[in-house]
């Protein structure tokens, strides 16, 4: 059976302040009286450092005056207790802690300093909190910005059920808020209480999380779950290497809570017999065969589902207290995971956002570079530029397509044909570069029939784009364009000559052609009459020369394709 992760899993301290027996009263009052002639002198301007947990329990440990019982670490423990810890809430502790947190080693680590004030506890904790905070600050930007490596943070591999943990027993437990800033703020605060035990710094965490917050680096998916405000990282194919963090946390939550609905949930509500809840979980089992999507708005209907099921578990007059603990740590789970659905189209949209303007970046760099570097026409199916944004819907692809012809239109040089597959198919040239194309192309064609082509549309595209007014070789430098408006006419004149030569040439063997077609009757009749030959024969003549010219007319075909 899973449990929830109750305050001992967590390595709180209660809030008793009874020291037990064996503990001396002078052993606080002892750290109260470290803590106070640190805290003088700082008020006095002889030191700017407060004592952390470590050199304060050290103090102790090398203080002569003591016994050897009070320096041991339960001892200690409990004594450090004692002044921070309070009975009730309308009490004040004696003394108050803050953690510092830094890199060391590529890791975020933590010491707790502690301090007691002497004059004005308000104003001397609130010095005490910022000066600490403001130590820490350079690690607090690397937090809330995502900019360092933590074994909480989830990434596209590791969500799966990672709300199910073992526990130190062999058992399992339940922890709804495992992957939230404010447990990973608890787990590194943690280590640096050992070998004492862990004392709550919600100051700290609040601080945190404001600070956070009022960058917009944290999202708050709920007031005790917050986020890192991530951004799509995309590699050099346009890929998604890293999505957005709120999407792991959708993954996080619902995997999870799926998996113990369908288990634990179920075994729960038979043996109770809650049948109409049983059924209903069930339902949900059989409706839902295959696993979660990787695109969450897809997901948003299966989600509501789950989050309605545990919303509508009854139970919390009739069950067991362990049972009980356990559906009131689904329902937290069931509450980060509504809340985070509501922001999914949102985050979506921007996500998509996102990709769009990297897909319209790159079809702009890829037809400078054919423009500017390789100095030809880009052809590009239109398919081919949407598929850069990886459309989630057929919206989406028609909400791209139309932006992706906007800039085509306003922005670039641009024919469009009809491809052999059927498919509408552009050739593009950035005009900051036309003119450097359309010589590039007029050099090439002396040797490549496709080249020629390709410079008789860059001159329709130039044509366009001149009688409309539109501003062109922006890219290019005077001396260039220059040389380029000076040997242009010429090459010109060659490529025309080049191309009458072949029209000349395709206009007397069509002649030729028909010229055969045409006499071949004849002739095949003179031969008969005159030599007397077998029709066998005689049809060998055209049907060579039927042959001859279909094989001609494919290869003339793949050599203009």
């Amino acid at each position: 059976m899973i449990q929830t992760q109750s305050n001992n899993t967590r390595g709180e301290i209660s809030k008793s302040n009874t020291i037990p027996g064996f503990v001396s009263a002078s052993i606080p009052e002892k750290l109260v009286n470290y803590l106070q002639e640190r805290q003088k002198n700082i008020l006095e301007g002889y030191s700017s450092e407060y004592l952390t947990l470590e050199e304060l329990s050290s103090l102790i440990r090398k203080d002569p005056n003591l016994p050897e019982y009070s320096k041991k670490r339960v001892v200690l423990n409990y004594a450090i207790k004692d002044i921070l810890v309070t009975h009730n809430e309308s009490e004040k502790p004696r003394a108050f802690i803050y953690p510092f947190v830094f890199v060391e080693n590529n890791k975020i680590v933590c010491k707790i300093y502690i301090m007691t004030p002497i004059k004005d506890t308000k104003a001397e904790v609130d010095i005490f909190n910022k000066h600490c905070f403001k130590l820490s600050s350079d690690s607090i930007k690397l937090i809330v910005n995502a900019k360092y490596t933590s074994s909480k943070r989830l990434n596209e591999t590791n969500y799966k059920f990672s709300l199910i943990r073992d526990n130190r027993v062999d058992e399992k437990y339940y922890s709804p808020f495992e992957h939230s800033i404010e447990e990973e703020l608890r787990s590194i605060c943690k280590r640096a209480f050992k070998p004492y035990q862990y004392i709550e710094v919600n100051e700290f965490i609040k601080d945190v999380i404001n600070y956070g917050k009022n960058l917009n680096k944290l999202i708050e998916i709920t007031p005790e779950y917050h986020i890192n405000n991530t951004q799509i990282f995309i590699n050099d194919d346009g890929e998604i290497k890293k999505d957005i963090e709120i999407y792991y946390h959708f993954y996080s939550q619902f995997t999870s809570l799926e998996k113990v609905v369908i288990n634990e949930l179920l075994i729960i509500s038979k043996a109770f017999s809650m049948t109409m809840i049983s059924e209903e979980i069930e339902n949900y089992s059989n409706s839902y065969p295959i696993e979660i999507s990787n695109i969450p708005e897809n997901e948003l209907k299966r989600a509501n589902h789950l989050i309605d099921i545990v919303q509508a578990f009854p139970g919390e007059s009739i069950l067991p207290e362990k049972e009980k603990k356990l559906l009131k740590s689904f329902r937290k789970s069931a509450n980060i995971l509504k809340n985070i659905v509501s922001l999914i189209p949102l985050y979506a949209e921007i996500r998509y956002k996102t990709l769009l303007n990297n897909c319209i970046l790159r079809f702009k760099k890829k037809v400078e570079f054919y423009s500017s570097e390789k100095k030809v026409l880009l052809p590009i199916q239109l398919n081919e530029i949407i598929s850069y944004a990886f459309p989630n819907s057929i919206d989406q692809s028609i909400q791209i397509e139309k932006e992706i012809r906007k800039i085509i239109l306003n922005e670039m040089g641009s024919v469009e044909v009809l491809g052999f597959n059927g498919e509408r198919e552009f050739y593009l040239i950035d005009p900051n570069y036309i003119h450097r194309v359309v010589q590039s192309l007029a050099k090439l064609g002396f040797q490549n029939e496709i080249a020629r082509k390709q410079f008789t549309i860059s001159k329709a595209i130039l044509n366009q784009l001149q009688s409309k007014n539109r501003e062109i070789n922006l890219k290019l430098d005077p001396i260039e364009m220059e040389e380029i408006l000076n040997t242009l006419p010429s090459l010109e004149n060659q490529i025309q000559k080049i191309e009458f030569k072949e029209k000349t040439q395709k206009l007397f063997f069509s002649f030729i052609s028909l010229l055969i077609f045409t006499l071949s009757p004849a002739y095949l009749f003179f031969l008969k009459i005159n030599f007397q030959l077998p029709t066998r024969e005689l049809l060998m003549l055209p049907l060579g020369i039927i042959v001859s010219k279909l094989i001609h007319s494919i290869f003339q075909f793949k050599r203009d394709k």
